[in-house]
């Protein structure tokens, strides 16, 4: 089995990555000796741009080799701003998002929640599954749908990812929430008012 080197430093775009990482299969012993950094004292924004500002902050990025391991796509703006300052990027892509089409018998189900219920809370965590939304639920697109809808997003990017596909079918109002995307926040968001 192939272990973490105590000398690499972790970087994670968040807190819930960074936990990922720790508790993984590849830290078998010497887990206090292990640093892995993620951009909490940035505003609690976990994206690329936090995790670039506190690289460069704290080291010298140059002639540096970093492994970026991401989907089979994501995280170019930080990769190329990685390489523009002298470091030798190589990447890893260890998944694939890509839009799953609903079944009818889960859209049937969607129906019936709409139906029976006042509110229905989408939870979304990246562009993609935005446009996944969209494509399943074509059918749907109406006023009343739209108004017993809320919306939790992880990111300002995916809030306005959000509004623009709302937009491009002529619906704008509405209820949008921005939470940390660990668990106890997105909890939190759904159980707030």
């Amino acid at each position: 089995m192939s272990i973490w080197p105590l000398n690499s430093i972790a970087a994670a775009v968040g807190p819930a990555t960074a936990k990922a990482f720790m508790y993984s299969r590849y830290i078998v012993s010497d887990i206090d000796k292990i640093q892995i950094l993620f951009p909490n004292e940035f505003g609690n924004i976990y994206d690329s741009e936090s995790l670039f500002a506190l690289l460069k902050h704290n080291y010298s990025l140059l002639r540096k080799r970093i492994l970026v391991v991401r989907g089979i796509s994501g995280r170019n703006w930080l990769i190329d701003k990685l390489k523009e300052s002298g470091c030798f990027v190589d990447i890893c892509p260890i998944y694939l998002r890509k839009k799953e089409l609903l079944l009818r018998s889960q859209l049937s189900i969607i129906s019936k929640i709409y139906s029976e219920s006042k509110e229905v809370i989408w939870v979304f965590t990246s562009n993609e599954i935005v446009s996944s939304f969209f494509l399943n639920l074509k059918h749907f697109y109406k006023n009343e749908f739209f108004e017993k809808s809320s919306f939790i997003v992880i990111h300002y990017k995916i809030k306005e990812f959000l509004e623009s596909c709302f937009l491009g079918i002529g619906f704008k109002d509405l209820n949008i929430k921005i939470c940390d995307p660990v668990e106890e926040s997105i909890s939190f968001a759904i159980t707030s008012d």
